[in-house]
């Protein structure tokens, strides 16, 4: 007999009475797929504020920042350190409490923390404002970025968190080709503390709003299946993950070394390619123009991903996207110093970094299954992070102590 439910047949969220908010692993989730597409879109407008307003704004603001500030480029790299610390050892807190709350009100907290931390920093009049500012941001990333945003989705999505997930990367890949110019022609007109000033309102006008329009309130969580001999091994698979428990913790630990080069290589060389880049002859607008490339190079490999999704096992997405960045860092000194060459190792590191986050949020699922999560991503965070926090501080003292070829090295 058909179903006269509406929820049923046009997949319209039923309310915590009727579903307790669950569903099964394999089947589509209640939310329809329109609204998994309205929340991937919120959801990456958001990344790419909070990414945008961080990551890339120090890539440019840096240098002017410690100039103003007087301080060392490690000091001023070194907030970026600051935040991936404390970041990473909230990411297991928050991890919990989004399993156990749901993305909406902790995303926008996050939001609402990320625009005083950005506030603050504006006013900044030396090194103890200025990093304690990017301790504040850190308490946010967690809460409205990186892992909070993976969760939201594989919460909402269900068996289509994969797409989801690369879909919200396709979104996040065009941040430094909006940022790094925005950021530039802001401080140029404006100066620096003008411009966070205006980021911290975009967080509180836009990314803070949208989390609480777009995401359900609770958690929409994945009911465990009653194990049977009738239950379906793809259901059973989907919540506990595909690993057997006495593979879990080598594997864990072959993520989190993966996760720390690959870390390493944003944290330190991508924040500060720019001044590489110009230190080996490039002008600052041929540095910026150049390195904007990686960012459309990121969305087209998840692009490509996104229409093969399901058709390549995410392990071989993890080993192109380890492969592709040594290649660019070879090419790049092989065809000697240019703008040319410059371009392709943009590009190639912008391909791979692209493949890493899809495959670096799609591993863990796969592996490990949708079972808690929130809490699985956050205790992936804590050694990475804490890792990666060095990369900043190793880079600039690299750079501005023995230069640009070195660091290239």
């Amino acid at each position: 007999m058909t179903s006269l439910d509406p929820t049923k047949r046009e997949g319209i969220v039923p309310s915590r009475e009727q579903t307790n908010h669950s569903y099964s692993p394999t089947e589509p989730n209640p939310t329809s797929r329109a609204r998994i597409f309205a929340v991937v879109v919120a959801i990456g407008l958001t990344s790419i504020i909070g990414w945008g307003t961080s990551f890339s704004a120090i890539a440019v603001l840096g240098s002017v920042i410690g100039r103003d500030l007087g301080l060392s480029r490690e000091i001023v790299f070194g907030g970026i350190t600051t935040m991936l610390v404390v970041s990473g050892l909230f990411a297991p807190t928050s991890g919990r409490l989004i399993d156990r709350e749901g993305p909406r009100r902790c995303m926008a907290l996050g939001s609402a923390i990320a625009a005083v931390a950005l506030a603050l920093m504006s006013k900044a009049d030396g090194i103890t404002v200025y990093l304690l500012a990017w301790a504040i941001f850190g308490i946010a990333v967690p809460l409205a970025l990186s892992n909070a945003s993976v969760t939201a989705i594989a919460q909402i999505a269900g068996p289509y968190a994969r797409q989801g997930v690369t879909g919200l990367t396709i979104l996040a890949g065009i941040t430094s080709m909006l940022f790094l110019p925005l950021t530039a022609a802001l401080e140029a007109r404006y100066g620096w503390r003008v411009t966070l000033a205006l980021y911290a309102l975009m967080h509180a006008t836009i990314a803070f709003p949208l989390h609480l329009a777009a995401l359900p309130l609770g958690a929409l969580r994945p009911s465990e299946p009653i194990k049977t001999a009738a239950t379906p091994k793809s259901s059973q698979t989907a919540w506990d993950g595909l690993l057997p428990e006495a593979q879990r913790r080598r594997a864990f630990w072959l993520i989190v070394i993966w996760s720390c080069f690959e870390g390493m290589l944003v944290w330190g060389f991508n924040m500060q390619a720019i001044d590489l880049l110009r230190g080996l002859g490039l002008g600052p607008e041929a540095a910026i123009a150049v390195w904007m490339l990686s960012g459309p190079s990121q969305s087209a490999a998840r692009i490509v991903e996104f229409s093969l999704s399901g058709r390549i096992p995410v392990i071989m997405t993890a080993v192109a996207s380890a492969a592709l960045a040594p290649i660019g860092f070879v090419l790049f000194v092989a065809l000697g110093v240019d703008t040319r060459s410059a371009g392709i190792m943009a590009v190639c590191y912008g391909l791979g970094h692209g493949l890493f986050a899809i495959a670096r949020n799609v591993l863990p699922l796969r592996l490990f299954g949708l079972k808690s999560l929130g809490e699985t991503m956050g205790r992936l965070s804590l050694p990475q992070n804490l890792v990666n926090a060095a990369a900043p501080i190793a880079f600039a003292a690299l750079l501005s102590r023995y230069g640009s070829w070195t660091a290239l090295a």
